[in-house]
């Protein structure tokens, strides 16, 4: 069946980092937007104005990195294999129709609209992970951030700021994994009902 589309277009994007800018097209949920940013305002006012002690902010920031980043290399390990196992088993006849169709919201074909929200997990899922690391690795009693911060001027006051802002940082981008899990369950979802609606027109 010929296609209007060029076939070099399936392979356009050569890095994670081209589908990341592609991607950029697709819009946050907008629930997810807001509860995220109440995530974060709220966590501001707990760190800035309600706890004075650094100690105890620091002490969870360090705690919520170890934890996000077991979530996040876990919940990633089965979304990959989910996501391969499903991208197996769909019909190549129906995903080159995707292609030809365009979707009306970001210009992308419908075919890299639906992958790149995948997509757009599985980065988020990585970079987050790579972040909780840092803080592990860097954040520790003694080790880099503290020696570095004490050889700076004002090194006290940028730590407690440093310190509130990680705080933050973390707990939020814990909240939006989760958020992001949700889209990523409700996608498959769409998805597999929108194969059945191709099978159901095939007959």
């Amino acid at each position: 069946m010929p296609y209007d589309f060029d076939d070099s277009a399936l392979t356009s994007e050569k890095s994670l980092w081209d589908i990341y800018k592609l991607s950029r097209h697709i819009q946050p949920n907008k629930f997810q937007l807001f509860l995220t940013l109440s995530v974060m305002v709220l966590l501001g006012i707990n760190a800035f104005v309600l706890q004075n002690d650094a100690s105890v902010i620091l002490s969870d920031a360090r705690a919520w990195a170890t934890n996000g980043f077991n979530f996040s290399i876990t919940t990633l390990g089965f979304l990959i294999a989910g996501f391969t196992i499903f991208a197996t088993l769909s019909k190549p006849e129906m995903m080159l129709a995707m292609m030809e169709h365009k979707n009306e919201e970001t210009g992308l074909p419908t075919l890299k609209y639906n992958f790149f929200t995948f997509m757009n997990v599985f980065i988020v899922y990585i970079v987050t992970s790579f972040v909780y690391l840092l803080v592990m690795l860097l954040g520790q009693s003694g080790g880099f951030m503290d020696n570095i911060l004490a050889l700076t001027p004002n090194g006290e006051c940028l730590k407690i700021v440093i310190i509130k802002l990680s705080y933050m940082i973390i707990g939020t981008s814990f909240v939006y994994l989760l958020l992001l899990l949700k889209s990523f369950v409700f996608n498959i979802y769409a998805i597999v009902m929108n194969f059945l609606r191709w099978e159901y027109h095939q007959l």
